[in-house]
């Protein structure tokens, strides 16, 4: 899967949030949020096509690739190039200076359970 540039994941966020969604909607909802002009948005858009990551079918934009499956891919990289693999070894330099809410450590070993389970 081809990673995309901070820019096209605002984009993407866009698109995923509405599937369908008219290149030119887009461009509005950038220029408002962003302040980006119709050349950006476009030269965004045509960056995503080329690397096969959006289509653009009728004026209307699909995202070829889910965000769950965009976020998992785009996290497994980071865990697999920073910590050679290791979870344990990211959470470690993740959570380094950081204090877990009672609600965060629930919710991590529920996680944790759930998948120990499968």
């Amino acid at each position: 899967m081809n990673a995309l540039t901070d820019s096209e994941e605002k984009i993407a966020e866009i698109v995923w949030a509405n599937p369908g969604i008219s290149s030119m909607e887009t461009v509005r909802i950038c220029n408002d949020r962003y302040g980006w002009k119709k050349s950006t948005v476009f030269t965004l858009l045509k960056r995503m096509t080329l690397k096969e990551m959006v289509i653009l079918e009728n004026s209307r934009l699909i995202m070829t690739v889910s965000k769950e499956d965009y976020d998992h891919a785009k996290t497994s990289k980071i865990v697999d190039d920073g910590f050679g693999g290791s979870l344990p070894g990211f959470l470690n330099a993740f959570l380094k200076d950081r204090r877990l809410s009672e609600e965060e450590l629930e919710e991590l070993e529920q996680l944790i359970r759930k998948y120990k389970e499968d």
